[in-house]
């Protein structure tokens, strides 16, 4: 699954833009060590249904690491209908926050994150402060629920079906992306195909619907277009 590019095409998004202007909650067992009660059913079709359920809610949130060739990073992202809130770290490029409201779009990103991606003089005006720009209308089109969506479950190499695992106390259809030598596991909840998790190399990223805190617009925002006028 493509968790790791759908971040990292946000974030060279949003560099683009600012240029202008593993859970362990999870049970620990060898998914290798149960055999699969979902012969029944295609991968293609189980994972259809997993798009069609986690795009139906209401509500979800991602929250996990994740590795990028080697980058490790972290992220925890919200979704409510059209409105979106996360937090990311990308190894060595620092943090940002995103907020997605009433369509508008607004970031935060820390000093490191603002020197590597643009420069000094940016990183002494906005590190640590929510910014927005009429230019981020890209980033919320990045960001949206279907284009997140989209990323995440587009498989990379060949979608098998894997050994069924038990995900906090859920029974969970298991399927494998095979892409080059490398694996990612996408766990499904067995009654109604909803995605609890992705597991891939260097992380684990925990999907959750219910308790969740709606996205909000930031307090306090610095506006870049009228500071440019």
């Amino acid at each position: 699954m493509k968790l790791r590019h759908a971040l990292a095409a946000g974030l060279t998004c949003l560099v683009a833009l600012t240029a202008c202007g593993g859970s362990d909650d999870a049970e620990s067992d060898d998914p290798e060590q149960k055999s699969s009660s979902s012969s029944k059913e295609s991968a293609a079709s189980l994972l259809a249904d997993a798009k069609k359920e986690i795009g139906a809610s209401k509500a979800f949130r991602m929250k996990g690491s994740i590795d990028d060739d080697g980058d490790r990073g972290q992220i925890d992202i919200t979704y409510a209908g059209d409105d979106v809130q996360g937090s990311f770290s990308i190894g060595s490029q620092g943090s940002f926050e995103l907020a997605l409201v009433d369509d508008a779009s607004y970031v935060k990103g820390s000093k490191q994150f603002w020197t590597d991606n643009a420069d000094a003089e940016t990183a002494d005006r906005f590190a640590g402060k929510w910014v927005t720009s009429t230019s981020f209308g890209d980033l919320a089109d990045e960001f949206s629920r279907d284009s997140f969506v989209d990323e995440i479950f587009e498989p990379e190499g060949k979608v098998t079906i894997g050994p069924d695992k038990t995900i906090n106390g859920v029974d969970c259809i298991t399927l494998v992306d095979n892409e080059k030598g490398k694996k990612s596991y996408l766990y499904l909840d067995a009654e109604d195909h909803r995605p609890l998790q992705i597991s891939q190399d260097g992380g684990d990223v925990v999907i959750s619907y219910e308790g969740v805190t709606l996205p909000e617009k930031p307090a306090a925002v610095l506006d870049v277009d009228a500071l440019a006028g």
